[in-house]
């Protein structure tokens, strides 16, 4: 939800950009509503309009929002709607793997 996403954009600012990306995907919008939301509250990663081509909501089964998903180089989704503390735990695994640290 909006009340959440000043914590998940600090994540995202941490986060190893060489190593995971970030993507909102919104539904049930238009672009011209995408927008006015988007400069009310800015958001740094990339957006996407799941449409009847694209079928993202479809494709990764996404039921709500926000629905939060983490999904691994493979494209297999690794957590799905994780809270911001186990988001955190696991980006710092990806982050600890990628550079043999564990």
């Amino acid at each position: 939800c909006v009340e959440s996403l000043p914590e998940l954009v600090k994540i995202y600012k941490s986060a190893d950009k060489e190593k995971v990306a970030f993507l909102s995907i919104a539904g049930h919008d238009s672009k011209e509503s995408l927008t006015r939301f988007l400069k009310k509250r800015p958001i740094p990663w990339h957006q996407a309009l799941s449409d009847s081509v694209n079928k993202l909501i479809e494709q990764y089964h996404i039921e709500g929002f926000p629905t939060v998903l983490l999904i691994g180089p493979d494209g297999q989704v690794v957590a799905k709607n994780p809270g911001m503390e186990e988001l955190k735990m696991k980006l710092n695994k990806i982050r600890k793997e990628a550079t043999n640290e564990i």
